[in-house]
């Protein structure tokens, strides 16, 4: 994905926003809502001949950012070192030339993309075009080019070495994991580990580091509350999500079978799934419940004879042997993994793909059927809501309600409602909009 003589290594690729974006933004626009199964082949062939000329123009970007850091290092080394992913951007926005690309386009796709049919030179003109030109200006205008700027600034964040993304430490985190498999593994010598979620969110609120990894919700215990606290609080907006699938292992010091086993440090999000097994399988050990999966490690690693219930990262930074449990049946078997879903939070909003989500908080009347009237703006505007869940007034927060729905905020039925929302109820703050994670 990179030119080793130009760039630096890097494996930044948006290809399933461009994939949301040609499904949900141009393919409605250029096609037909009918059925024809005779075009099934000659279809699928068109689809990756444009998916595949969309996403080579988008990821040429690359080379268009080192081109402009070599013209003018100086400058775009101070936004770099500063974390300024929004002056990155105003540097690489020229709105003259952007409007001069689309009346390019117009014209490229008004003049190449008439479908000739015998008329005469003088009959043809738009209305020959088997696509109507301004679609295409279009799509260059509102998702090409800003997609571009998108993968020039992650290229831009990671073109010198210094910290740009925080995470929950060390190596071998849950978090750590989480980052690598958002970022990539090229980004790592970017990577600052911190000791805490809110060290997190202070290194970027700070500009420490343009991106925070932060663990938001998991499949056994739900949102975080110190998070969703600290999302609200910061200012900070979600820029993308992420989800883990945590799979748990046994780690030890000593090398299998461990003889005399005395203790198995257990983390909170293991207790549920591994509790039960651990104490069918060594009913004698002591079990110490640990915060994290690397604390566990830790543990593990200065005491022999112990067991760690952790990840296989955490278990191969620290030198731990795995440990296979003696699944003489199914009762014994390890449980499915743990499901975490990470924010990334930073300053910037990316550009709507057609597969999005939006969070915001609601402050709604302290009155008779208040919330309800809330939700009925989002009924009346076509917006799926996907959670809602009341939040915990304190001194520095009044909202009484967290929501996530679908679609962007730049979407028009999104931008209707987060209008109206404003008429009925005291406070509404939005907290970002960002792609839906999907499972590959």
């Amino acid at each position: 994905c990179y030119n080793s003589s130009v760039l630096i290594p890097n494996t930044i690729n948006i290809n399933d926003q461009v994939m949301n974006v040609y499904l949900e933004k141009l393919l409605p626009r250029i096609t037909l809502d009918e059925e024809d199964h005779t075009t099934f082949g000659s279809s699928a062939a068109a689809d990756i001949a444009v998916l595949q000329a969309l996403s080579k123009r988008i990821h040429f970007g690359k080379f268009i950012a080192e081109a402009k850091f070599q013209a003018e290092t100086e400058r775009y080394s101070t936004l770099i070192r500063n974390n300024d992913a929004e002056g990155i951007m105003d540097a690489l926005t020229n709105l003259v030339v952007e409007e001069k690309v689309a009346k390019r386009v117009l014209l490229k796709a008004s003049t190449y993309g008439q479908d000739i049919d015998g008329s005469t030179a003088t009959d043809i003109g738009i209305g020959h075009c088997k696509v109507d030109p301004q679609v295409i200006s279009d799509l260059y205008l509102d998702f090409v080019m800003p997609l571009t700027k998108q993968v020039q600034v992650a290229y831009l964040l990671q073109r010198l070495r210094h910290p740009s993304v925080s995470f929950v430490g060390p190596v071998g985190s849950v978090a750590h994991s989480a980052a690598l498999t958002h970022f990539g593994p090229s980004t790592q010598r970017n990577f600052e580990a911190t000791a805490s979620i809110n060290d997190v969110f202070a290194n970027v609120v700070a500009n420490k580091t343009a991106y925070g990894v932060v663990a938001f919700e998991d499949s056994q215990t739900g949102i975080g509350k110190d998070a969703q606290l600290l999302l609200i609080s910061s200012g900070l907006h979600i820029c993308a999500e992420t989800v883990f699938e945590c799979q748990f292992v046994l780690a030890s010091s000593s090398v299998p079978p461990i003889a005399d086993l005395t203790t198995v440090y257990m983390p909170a999000l293991a207790e549920v799934g591994f509790g039960l097994l651990v104490e069918r399988l060594w009913s004698s050990a002591k079990i110490v419940q640990v915060a994290t999966v690397d604390e566990a490690a830790r543990c593990a690693q200065r005491h022999p004879n112990t067991l760690a219930v952790t990840t296989a990262s955490a278990a191969s930074a620290l030198g731990l042997h795995l440990v296979e449990t003696p699944a003489t049946s199914a009762i014994n078997r390890p449980p499915p993994a743990l499901s975490v879903r990470f924010l990334i939070v930073g300053r910037a909003t990316g550009v709507p793909t057609g597969k999005d989500k939006s969070c915001l908080c609601l402050n709604v009347k302290h009155e008779v059927g208040g919330l309800l009237s809330a939700l009925q703006v989002f009924k009346d505007h076509g917006v799926n809501m996907t959670c809602l869940e009341s939040l915990q007034r304190s001194a520095t927060s009044d909202f009484g309600f967290y929501v996530e729905v679908d679609g962007h905020r730049d979407d028009g039925h999104v931008t209707a409602a987060l209008e109206a929302l404003r008429a009925t109820t005291q406070d509404v703050r939005f907290l970002g909009s960002f792609p839906i994670h999907h499972r590959p």
